[in-house]
């Protein structure tokens, strides 16, 4: 299926039945014409003793896929049943980045506390046309002790397979 653009609605348009259901045609039509380009699992736990972006190993290694130039992209993060354990009072991150090392955006922070969940996360990017590569990255506030994510299976949380990054964008022909 060809990508399907959205139709450009403005201010003021009425909402009719039939405005909706144009509305909905579009959402629909989009959707539809969007495939996974990446993909990426992780099955085992994740050690978080980095103190910056830059010093933290990758959560998930370098996800690739070939970009337009143009489309956004949605790219989808979740780290299953997961759970952060460590002390308390220090701050826990995780963010999105480039594989050229720029962080996009932090898709949590909070205090580490034992057993708290991370739920899915999904951000919209429009990388330059050509080879595009994310990963996403944790680290801790300076000071904390070090906190794990826990993920390998048979650990009494988490089903495996449950833990992921994807990428969804139009198809390319």
């Amino acid at each position: 299926m060809a990508y399907v653009a959205p139709t450009t609605r403005s201010i003021g348009d009425a909402v009719t039945a039939a405005a909706h259901n144009i509305i909905v045609d579009d959402v629909i039509a989009h959707q539809a014409s969007l495939v996974r380009l990446a993909y990426q699992t992780r099955a085992t736990n994740y050690t978080i003793s980095a103190t910056s972006w830059a010093a933290a190993a990758e959560l998930f290694t370098d996800v690739s896929w070939t970009a337009d130039g143009t489309s956004a992209y949605v790219v989808e993060v979740l780290p299953g049943i997961a759970w952060i354990a460590g002390s308390t009072n220090y701050n826990v991150y995780m963010s999105l980045g480039t594989g050229s090392g720029t962080e996009l955006v932090t898709m949590i922070q909070k205090a580490g506390q034992d057993r708290d969940s991370i739920g899915l996360f999904k951000y919209f990017y429009t990388p330059s046309a050509g080879t595009a590569t994310l990963n996403v990255r944790a680290w801790k506030e300076s000071g904390g002790s070090d906190g794990t994510i826990e993920i390998a299976a048979g650990s009494g949380r988490t089903v495996a397979g449950l833990t992921y990054i994807a990428v969804y964008g139009p198809q390319t022909t």
